[in-house]
């Protein structure tokens, strides 16, 4: 009687451990299904978002040096989009030519970001604003510090122009808003300079490129790509 109830005892824990092994099967399974669908989703997203960037202002602006990318960034870093200034501690003024561009360029990219289809895939529109290095000599924390100063002033100039603009006065309130929420102004001075081939000079360590580092950038952050960015940060903390 004794071996026949430890008999039993063993293949009930073998059909509970079995049973759980299925469940946590079916779990794996409906995971790995859900991230399938998230990053499906993701890179459907982004793509979309990149065709119509790339059809609406390729041919626009051909005659300026002005580049899209796939991770949503446009960067324009032609000379007629450089600044009127006198010193930088003073006022920054978008020059004709570069208000001229933008006078396109806003309707045009404002009509993409504010489709109603975007709006929960959105989670942020970036104006970034990058200087060069007037003088190799002066790289220091304070002309460091100078230059996030005057790359602030010119992103805050360029958002000014979008809040100013007559295609965004005509916008609903509620899209307005929506844009308040998702517009931000960046100084990052020469910390993302580029070389002559268009490379982080940081990663690159080739010298620093003025004529392409001197820019303003676009740039459209979607929710995937935060929700992405956090996961990676969990699985590299349970490392």
């Amino acid at each position: 009687m004794k071996k026949k109830s430890d008999s039993n005892y063993w293949i009930s824990l073998s059909d509970i451990m079995t049973g759980l092994m299925v469940i946590f099967l079916f779990i794996s399974i409906s995971y790995i299904s859900q991230q399938n669908k998230f990053v499906k989703d993701y890179t459907r997203t982004r793509e979309k978002i990149y065709n119509e960037l790339d059809t609406s202002f390729s041919d626009l602006f051909m005659d300026w040096d002005i580049e899209i990318d796939r991770d949503l960034s446009i960067r324009i870093s032609d000379k007629r989009a450089y600044f009127d200034i006198q010193n930088y501690r003073e006022k920054v003024n978008l020059r004709p030519e570069f208000e001229r561009f933008l006078d396109l360029f806003i309707p045009k990219f404002l009509e993409i970001v504010t489709k109603e289809e975007y709006k929960n895939r959105i989670a942020e529109v970036r104006i970034d604003g990058h200087t060069g290095m007037q003088s190799y000599n002066e790289n220091s924390n304070i002309y460091y510090l100078h230059m996030v100063e005057l790359s602030q002033k010119r992103s805050n100039a360029v958002l000014a122009y979008f809040l100013s603009h007559p295609y965004y006065r005509e916008l609903g309130d509620d899209t307005k808003n929506r844009l308040r929420f998702w517009l931000t102004s960046n100084g990052l001075s020469y910390g993302k300079a580029l070389d002559s081939n268009k490379e982080y000079v940081y990663n690159s360590e080739n010298p620093i490129d003025n004529t392409h580092s001197l820019r303003v950038e676009f740039k459209i952050v979607t929710t995937s790509e935060k929700v992405i960015q956090e996961m990676a940060d969990r699985i590299k903390t349970n490392i």
